[in-house]
């Protein structure tokens, strides 16, 4: 791959899960403690993944859901943020603190759950950016095309003039259609192709 012309983009959009902090899945942690087959547990919650993500159901929602489903006493802890334990992806925290020094705008586009927002909020992840756009929160998700254009539209930039990281092949689809350049942070190579896209700065 050429050399990428990032120097002169002026908004940046990082995905999280996968890119900004890792360990993120939780689920099998979930069905072992409910006692529920993972592949059961998955097969049920794929029905409501986009609803939560788009925020159009509540977590609350989703657990009485669960008891209902699995003949389970009422669940009343939050069970995606009790097995939640992300880490932070150390070269892309320090790309984010570089392009904010030298002037970028550098926004979070994410889709995330109410609950796995409060816990990545209390770590800090939210103070990286100037401003982040959860999916529960904007009530649209990657890859939608409109995920992208409410970015756009927001922050006041036109595609051409953004640039969009994350670690999903297919949810690089909305951004290219509204002219964003895109990066895939995935593979074995991910932190050297990183560094050659942003080798005009120092991180």
């Amino acid at each position: 791959m050429g050399p990428m012309s990032t120097e002169n983009k002026k908004l940046f959009i990082f995905d999280w899960g996968n890119v900004i902090v890792e360990n993120i899945y939780c689920n099998e942690a979930i069905a072992k403690e409910l006692g529920i087959p993972v592949d059961i547990f998955y097969e049920d919650y794929a029905w409501y993944s986009m609803p939560l993500l788009d925020g159009v159901i509540s977590t609350r929602a989703y657990w009485e859901h669960v008891s209902r489903r699995f003949n389970l006493p009422p669940i009343k802890e939050e069970l995606f943020q009790k097995h939640f334990h992300p880490q932070v992806i150390d070269i892309t925290a320090r790309l984010v603190k570089a392009l904010r020094a030298s002037g970028k705008r550098v926004v979070g586009g994410t889709n995330t759950y109410a609950p796995h927002f409060v816990k990545l909020h209390a770590m800090g992840v939210h103070d990286l950016f100037d401003k982040v756009y959860a999916s529960h929160d904007i009530g649209l998700s990657k890859p939608t095309d409109e995920f992208f254009k409410h970015i756009l539209e927001c922050e006041g930039y036109k595609g051409e003039e953004a640039f969009f990281i994350d670690d999903v092949e297919a949810y690089h689809r909305g951004a290219k259609n509204n002219g964003i350049e895109t990066l895939l942070f995935a593979g074995e190579d991910r932190d050297e192709r990183l560094k050659e896209a942003f080798s005009w700065l120092s991180f």
